[in-house]
């Protein structure tokens, strides 16, 4: 998803091709991808959107009609979609808003239906967390990334989850993971860019002539004997 996302010159075709295969083979000796692990639709709808294949066709059961990820996954998931945790209702919104997917009538899960689901599960403190009763950054992130284009009705709701607390908590996140991965994170938010290792800008000081400016601020705070 991310080579195609960033124009990558790979196999495609080859591997939504074997992705296809695995579903047809799942639906061959299950009947479905997954009948408790909505998220197995979700990812598979995801990958499919992303590199340009119709999730609404995609593979084929044993009596011959084609597979509806979306109907099969998301709008009549058979079991509940929030059953293993928030991120099952998470990803089914990612999923359905990967592209201009219509919702069916009398769905059993409506966008709607999903988006409030999500909201009602957020925590006292702003943010949300796969169980009940406990804030988690990267399902807190995954949240707010799902609500995002309905941030017209949920704007205090997603202002909560990005309040100084939880801002300060997703920095020390990556602050810990950073030792063995780079982050490049785009952001305005104080708490986010204070546990930065290196800031950087663009400036326009003559009219149609940007200019990328930067700040080592392990290196300020070596020079300024900062402790």
């Amino acid at each position: 998803m991310a080579l195609s996302a960033c124009g990558a010159n790979e196999s495609y075709d080859a591997y939504l091709a074997a992705l296809e295969q695995h579903v047809t083979e799942r639906y061959a000796e299950q009947g479905t991808l997954d009948a408790l692990m909505a998220t197995e639709y979700s990812r598979t709808i995801l990958t499919v959107s992303m590199l340009g294949g119709d999730p609404s066709a995609f593979g084929t059961r044993p009596d011959g009609t084609t597979v509806d990820l979306l109907n099969d996954g998301v709008w009549n998931f058979a079991g509940e979609l929030g059953a293993q945790g928030l991120n099952g209702l998470i990803f089914a919104l990612l999923a359905v808003d990967a592209g201009t997917y219509p919702e069916p009538e009398r769905a059993k899960n409506t966008r709607a239906g999903i988006v409030e689901a999500i909201r009602a599960a957020q925590e006292p403190d702003g943010g949300f967390g796969l169980i009940p009763g406990k804030s988690d950054v990267d399902i807190t992130a995954m949240a707010v990334q799902a609500l995002a284009p309905y941030r017209d009705r949920l704007e205090t709701e997603i202002d909560a989850a990005l309040d100084d607390r939880n801002v300060g908590r997703f920095a020390s996140y990556l602050r810990n993971l950073s030792s063995k991965t780079q982050f490049i994170v785009i952001t305005h938010r104080r708490g986010t860019m204070e546990a930065a290792d290196v800031l950087y800008g663009v400036t326009m000081q003559e009219q149609g002539v940007s200019k990328v400016l930067s700040v080592d601020l392990n290196q300020v705070v070596k020079e300024l004997n900062i402790t």
